[in-house]
């Protein structure tokens, strides 16, 4: 028989403040995974995903807002390919898992879950399947266009050249239409700080 699970023993990053929940991602999860690290913080987790690989991410809604997520920002605006992300939490109506969905969740789960459930989720996150689209690498808004592979800008069809930086910053802004950013969302989704600019 076919293992089901084919990308077995990458390492997981969970998000929770709950040590029982942890133990049940974990136990839901172990098949798929090697190493499942927990963060109570999600700067903290932000700050290991930059240097340590992770090939799915689980979210505790209640330690974060979907409009709100830092993490998912900075994905927004560094990854071409985001790590999938499942978010279980208790919600209170259906536009609060609607949200996540929105914010770039790849699946949602109410709790309790189901271990069975939350495997089989997992398993087709980390699919080959799930990572078939082609990598974005320009946006077209308006009369502006972004090249991400060289960090630039067209404004009318002239260039105007940026530091990664900046272009990350213009990356995150035009790829999320419609989203208002505080400055700490900013500084965190470029950063990985509550550096102040």
């Amino acid at each position: 028989m076919n293992d089901p699970c084919p990308l077995a023993h990458g390492s997981a990053f969970l998000l929770t403040q709950d040590a029982r929940l942890a133990s049940q991602v974990n136990a839901s999860i172990a098949p798929l995974s090697r190493n499942v690290s927990v963060f109570s913080d999600e700067l903290e987790l932000l700050r290991s995903l930059r240097h340590s690989p992770c090939e799915l991410l689980v979210f505790d809604a209640s330690c974060v807002a979907s409009d709100e997520s830092s993490l998912l920002a900075w994905q927004r605006c560094h990854s071409g390919h985001p790590t999938p992300l499942i978010v279980l939490g208790r919600f209170d109506c259906a536009n609060d898992i609607l949200d996540w969905y929105r914010a770039g969740a790849q699946e949602v789960l109410a709790l309790p879950f189901n271990p069975h459930e939350l495997q089989v989720r997992a398993a087709l996150a980390l699919s080959p399947v799930a990572h078939a689209c082609p990598e974005t690498q320009q946006l077209s808004v308006g009369p502006y266009q972004l090249l991400r592979d060289e960090n630039t800008v067209y404004l009318h069809g002239k260039p105007i050249v940026l530091t990664a930086r900046e272009f990350s910053i213009a990356w995150l802004l035009f790829s999320s239409p419609g989203v208002c950013f505080r400055r700490c969302q900013l500084a965190k989704a470029v950063w990985g700080s509550h550096t102040e600019f």
